[in-house]
């Protein structure tokens, strides 16, 4: 069996636009992000759940993802726990408004309790953001020590991690630096060239 990897795409940025994007969608600094579903296994309540333990100053979390029945449910969620202030709901934003978005948030978390790769991930730090994730194998065996990991049933491991990212200094550059070396390791580029050996490998047995 050969597993070839998923790659992480950059665009190009005009740092000048970062302030001008935030305001767009209303956001305001500190902020970590999500991108993805708002699928049950996804996790994301939990993160909410996690900003409520937290002192001043608590990070806004800024979700990325598809306006649909479960952002519904989850904004629901928000309300019955009163977090709705804690969080910004964002749908769909362009590569480039995503790309600043990543650029800009003071880490990446990614709580999932299952999946099948993690690219967002890779896109954070090929954005020199940090990223703060599940301790589950597959997340592991992408990030390797490039990322922070948490326990994904815990609201307070999750709280302090976070706090970690938001406080922290050395910390977070550490991950940037890692993070910006293991994306390397991930390319479409790459990922095609090993496919095309796979196959190549193949017609020759």
């Amino acid at each position: 069996m050969v597993v070839t990897y998923e790659g992480a795409t950059l665009q190009k940025l005009n740092i000048n636009s970062k302030k001008d994007t935030l305001l767009k969608y209303g956001i305001k600094k500190p902020y970590i992000l999500y991108v993805g579903s708002l699928y049950p296994h996804k996790n994301v309540e939990i993160v909410a759940r996690a900003l409520k333990t937290l002192a001043q100053p608590i990070p806004l979390l800024v979700i990325v993802s598809a306006r649909n029945v479960f952002m519904k449910r989850f904004e629901t969620f928000l309300k019955e726990i009163k977090a709705d202030n804690l969080v910004k709901m964002v749908g769909y934003v362009s590569d480039k408004d995503l790309a600043m978005l990543y650029k800009a948030s003071q880490g990446y978390i990614f709580p999932s309790l299952s999946e099948g790769f993690g690219l967002p991930g890779l896109e954070a730090m090929a954005y020199s953001t940090p990223v703060i994730v599940s301790d589950i194998p597959v997340l592991k065996e992408i990030y390797g020590d490039a990322a922070l990991y948490f326990n994904p049933r815990s609201e307070i491991d999750i709280a302090a991690k976070i706090r970690q990212i938001i406080s922290g200094e050395s910390l977070p550059k550490l991950l940037i630096r890692k993070g910006k070396e293991r994306v390397k390791k991930f390319s479409w580029e790459k990922m095609a060239k090993e496919t095309l050996a796979v196959y190549n490998s193949l017609q020759e047995n």
